[in-house]
Order: C-alpha cells, then sequence, then structure tokens
C-alpha cells in the first residue's frame, strides 16, 4: 500500500522545517486532484493559516540582527557538546572500574536528552539548561572523576554567550511576530498528520488513484529529509582530547 513515510519534524531546523511545507508539500497540494483536495478541503484553511504564520516567523528571523550570531554561537556549543559526549564515551572504556561508572552515570544523563543540537532553539536551551545543572549539581563528582570537566567549563562558558543573544532575540520580537516557532509548528505539524491519515485512508481503500500519485510524489523529500537530518547517534571522537588518568 502506499502510504505517506513519517516525517521526524522535531528534528528539522526551521528553515528545513518551513521549504518542506512552503516549496515542496504545498505546491503539490494546490495541484492535487479534485478527490485529494475535496477530502482535504476542512483541513486546507488551518494549514495555509499556519504556513501563513510560518511565514512571518521565517521573515523576522531572516531579518533578525542576531540570527546569524545565535547560529555561530550555537555552532560552538554544539561542539563542546559533541566533545563532551565524545570525551565521556572513551571514559567508559577505562581500565579503572570507578572512572568508567562515573562515565556510564553521565553517558546515560546526556543520552536522556537525545539529539539536543538538533531541536529548536527554545527546546534546546531548557535541555541545556537543565544538563548543565546536572553537570554541575549531582553529577559534579563523575564530572570530576571522568576527567571531563574542561568541556564543562567550555559548555558553560559558549552557552551562556549562545543564551545572552537568544534572549536578546526575543527581547526584539516584542515588536515581533508573537508567537514561537515551537507554537507553529505544534499547529502545523498536528493538521500535517490530520491530512495524512486522511490520504493514507484514501490510498488504502483505492478510492481513487490521485491519493496514491500525491503521496508518490511527496514521499522522495519526506525520504530526504528524514535521511539528511535524522539519523543515529554517531561516535566522534575527533574532538576528544583525553589526559592521562
Amino acid at each position: 500500500m502506499t502510504k505517506i513515510v513519517a516525517l521526524y519534524f522535531k528534528s528539522l531546523p526551521n528553515a528545513a522545517h518551513y521549504a518542506f511545507f512552503k516549496e515542496r508539500f504545498s505546491p503539490a497540494l494546490a495541484a492535487a486532484g479534485t478527490d485529494v483536495k475535496t477530502s482535504l478541503s476542512a483541513l486546507t484553511p488551518p494549514f495555509n493559516e499556519w504556513l501563513t504564520k510560518e511565514n512571518a516567523l521565517m521573515d523576522w528571523q531572516r531579518a533578525s540582527e542576531y540570527t546569524q550570531q545565535i547560529a555561530e554561537a550555537d555552532h560552538a556549543v554544539d561542539y563542546d557538546l559533541a566533545g563532551l559526549r565524545a570525551q565521556v564515551r572513551a571514559a567508559l572504556y577505562s581500565v579503572h572500574a570507578d572512572i568508567a561508572a562515573a562515565a556510564h552515570r553521565i553517558y546515560l544523563m546526556l543520552r536522556n536528552y537525545g539529539k539536543v543540537a538538533q531541536k529548536p532553539y527554545e527546546t534546546e536551551v531548557g535541555d541545556l539548561l537543565a544538563i548543565i545543572d546536572r553537570l554541575t549539581g549531582d553529577l559534579a563528582n563523575d564530572v570530576k572523576k571522568a576527567n571531563v570537566s574542561g568541556w564543562i567549563t567550555n559548555l558553560q562558558a559558549d552557552f551562556a554567550k549562545f543564551n545572552a543573544l537568544f534572549d536578546a532575540r526575543n527581547a526584539e520580537k516584542v515588536e515581533k511576530p508573537a508567537f514561537t516557532f515551537h507554537e507553529v509548528r505544534h499547529g502545523i505539524e498536528g493538521v500535517y498528520h490530520q491530512m495524512a491519515v486522511v490520504l493514507d485512508a484514501g490510498a488504502l481503500i483505492g478510492a481513487s488513484t490521485q491519493f496514491a500519485t500525491f503521496i508518490n510524489g511527496i514521499n522522495p523529500e519526506i525520504e530526504y529529509l528524514n535521511a539528511h537530518y535524522h539519523h543515529a547517534d554517531k561516535t566522534d571522537l575527533s574532538a576528544c582530547q583525553p589526559e592521562p588518568i
């Protein structure tokens, strides 16, 4: 059966998320056959409304003087986090049981927050605050034992820079769109998933060849986005700075 492939929206950067709907899904929907349009008629207005809101947010984001600065600061934070993860994974294989145990506790905590670097800024900020609180709080002894204190210091400093820029851009938004990317994503993703249910049902019962044609036209882009932005964690030891124990 032809079926819309699940798209992992939460892992998409804002620009990629918006481009999928604006440049791929929305035009395809506009060009869909009568059967498809009729089935989705009740969902099209809210979809267009959320897309308009996302468009306004993207325009504001592109115009903001802080956007590029935030992206660069976020890259530094991501590098720190990648280095910390790599150092922790290396310590997991220590011949000293107490060091390996400490690294394991840190590893489990970091794993609990998933792919932090791929999350929207609003979510990433909260996760990083929680991570740093744990690393400097109840896991402080483990941090020292696993010999990753240097990475924590870097992470704190670079995250502080990132957070200051992010706060500045949020203050700027007082005069700009009042909604957040999180709210817009939640809305447009909800409508999209409702559409997917309708389209999958139409293809399942063979209501019209239009349903399968529409789905087949959209799936290559979805598969590309999933392959490009949603992937399994890989251990990168290039940022690891092992020190003698």
